[in-house]
């Protein structure tokens, strides 16, 4: 066990908690943590700039400015041998940024690494448009060369990691009628989760085919979702504190847990794969 937590000191050292937006409900989608638990990325911040923080300092390391407004959600791709990877912002402005994450600098750099200051105040790598409103979620794969972006009371977007608009998902009206909240890449890379506001899960191809949904429990809210590492199950919790595991394949409900009394914002598997975690909202 970390020492600053075994021994409760020195805790408020690593805490993330300032300028952050107080108009913005923040949850999973506003954090990232790089691969090899170095750097944590976070957004929400007032002044619409995301920040790269050492893990066990808490210390900033960069504060990147692009966005016009908010900054409201960040994701990565994959990443390589040498850890780099894409990393991808949403904005209140309806566009998506995709930046360079330099893993040996521990750090964002322009795409071109021989440009003048490259690793102070880098450019995005591509400017992602064709949403009008606030940015909800986005989802971003290197293997494909594919982002993924949901808006609020808008479409689901396929783009190309330059910037390229390829199709937009068409759900099914009869079923899924709110808008997306949250976007799941599965294990395999070629399909994605969507939560619709009201319940609803779906699972799309990246080709726009829906392959089938389930509505969780009427009374509840779905705000968390993960999966196994072997892609054949899905975990998710939300409002009521619940939570529920379907296999991926039909969606079939395996095991729900004991509510808790509180919201359930995030989930996390661990690395074994015999335990769940969750992070509670009173």
């Amino acid at each position: 066990m970390d020492q600053l937590l075994a021994f409760n000191t020195g805790l408020r050292r690593r805490q993330l908690g300032e300028n952050f937006d107080d108009k913005l409900q923040l949850n999973q989608n506003n954090f990232i943590v790089i691969y090899d638990n170095k750097f944590i990325l976070a957004t929400g911040f007032f002044d619409k700039s995301f920040r790269v923080f050492q893990t066990d300092s808490a210390r900033v390391t960069q504060v990147i400015y692009g966005h016009y407004d908010l900054v409201t959600c960040i994701n990565r791709s994959e990443m390589t041998q040498n850890g780099n990877c894409f990393i991808a912002t949403g904005s209140r402005d309806s566009t998506i940024m995709i930046w360079i994450w330099n893993g040996q600098k521990g750090l964002i750099v322009n795409k071109d690494l021989t440009a003048a200051n490259s690793n102070e105040n880098p450019s995005p790598g591509a400017i992602l448009t064709g949403h009008i409103r606030q940015i909800v979620d986005v989802v971003v794969s290197s293997e494909l060369g594919l982002v993924i972006s949901a808006s609020q009371h808008g479409p689901i977007l396929v783009h190309t990691v330059y910037g390229v608009l390829l199709r937009q998902f068409e759900p099914n009206v009869d079923t899924i009628l709110e808008d997306p909240s949250q976007l799941f890449m599965l294990q395999d890379a070629e399909n994605i989760c969507v939560i619709y506001k009201t319940n609803h899960i779906a699972f799309f191809t990246i080709n726009d085919k829906q392959l089938n949904d389930l509505k969780v429990d009427d009374d509840d809210a779905i705000f968390a979702i993960t999966m196994s590492q072997d892609g054949h199950y899905v975990v998710v919790g939300g409002e009521k504190g619940t939570v529920y595991i379907y296999r991926t394949y039909d969606l079939s409900l395996v095991y729900t847990y004991p509510s808790c009394d509180a919201v359930i914002r995030s989930l996390a598997i661990t690395h074994d794969q015999k335990y769940v975690g969750k992070n509670f909202f009173f």
